[in-house]
């Protein structure tokens, strides 16, 4: 067994592991090209989670983003109404090509 395979199986090994992969059942694994291959398993899932939580927190941005966007139109329209209301109270109907410019 190489240095690193005895590192592994040894008391360090049980000790390291599990302390930098929380989560991983360290129990069954006796080489190093079992270790190999798990942390190839775990890197792919861990690639998918990120991508996931990436996904999230874009969408949630986009959402926010897209909510105050309507937000202030919406309060923009709401005021040019209210100007139109004001200048048709005050001087009568207002021609189009005024309420257009607002």
């Amino acid at each position: 067994m190489n240095c690193a395979g005895h590192f592994l199986s040894g008391s360090a090994g049980r000790v390291f592991l599990p302390v930098h992969f929380p989560g991983v059942d360290f129990s069954k694994i006796d080489e190093l090209s079992e270790v190999k291959n798990m942390l190839a398993e775990k890197v792919i899932e861990w690639t998918e989670e990120w991508k996931q939580q990436g996904l999230q927190q874009g969408l949630q941005q986009g959402l926010e983003q897209g909510i105050e966007k309507g937000l202030q139109k919406g309060i923009l329209q709401t005021r040019r109404e209210d100007v139109l209301d004001v200048l048709n109270d005050r001087f009568g109907t207002t021609p189009q090509e005024i309420a257009d410019k607002l």
